[in-house]
């Protein structure tokens, strides 16, 4: 699984920077305490966000976290077809099933709906 983290902080924000400039609309950005999210440059730059806002999650309770249950999804789904032999196999298929999740937004909202990720008061 190595493939599917950020490999330093840096790339963590080359993420970021695009997901802000091209949206619309607000965004809630959901971090968990990996330490790629936890650097100085990166906690730095999260204010920049403005009227976005950023959820934080403790390491304790991985369970109460839907971003959680979304990786979840797309480790059983997005790889199901083929099983990827490279990193960019990997990457092809995980973007695949992203824009297909993109056109399902009611199936996105199933991830907050876990009693555990409701007591957590997302």
């Amino acid at each position: 699984l190595s493939g599917l983290r950020f490999q330093g902080r840096h790339v963590f924000l080359e993420f970021l920077r695009p997901l802000v400039r091209e949206s619309e609309g607000k965004i809630f950005l959901m971090v968990d305490p990996e330490p790629v999210h936890g650097g100085h440059r990166v906690q730095e730059w999260l204010p920049a966000l403005g009227a976005h806002g950023t959820v934080l999650f403790t390491a304790l309770c991985p369970e109460h976290h839907p971003e959680e249950y979304f990786h979840q999804e797309i480790l059983a789904h997005a790889t199901r077809q083929r099983r990827p032999r490279n990193t960019t196999d990997l990457k092809q298929a995980v973007r695949s099933y992203l824009h297909q999740l993109q056109q399902w937004p009611e199936k996105l909202s199933h991830f907050f709906w876990p009693p555990q990720v409701q007591d957590a008061g997302i």
